[in-house]
């Protein structure tokens, strides 16, 4: 019974783990990975998006972000509170 449920874990992939090496250069990135907006896991040194090339699109992003936290405000007119 005991080599069955052994088995049956392989087979379910219960002892495989996650990746834990760099996207960029397949170093172990240990305890603490960096992760980054593009989607991946990196160690200190590509932690960066210029060090590992990121593709993502930070400009963008940002200006969306403050285009909906802070929406146009349109003051009253004077002529229509009289």
């Amino acid at each position: 019974m005991e080599i069955k449920r052994k088995i049956d874990a392989i087979i379910k992939k219960e002892f495989y783990v996650k990746r834990k090496h760099c996207h960029f250069c397949g170093k172990k990135y240990g305890l603490v990975p960096f992760t980054c907006y593009c989607g991946g896991k990196f160690w200190v040194i590509h932690r960066h998006s210029f060090a590992h090339n990121c593709s993502f699109d930070y400009k963008s992003f940002e200006r969306e972000k403050i285009r909906i936290d802070n929406p146009i405000v349109v003051q009253d007119k004077v002529s229509n509170r009289i």
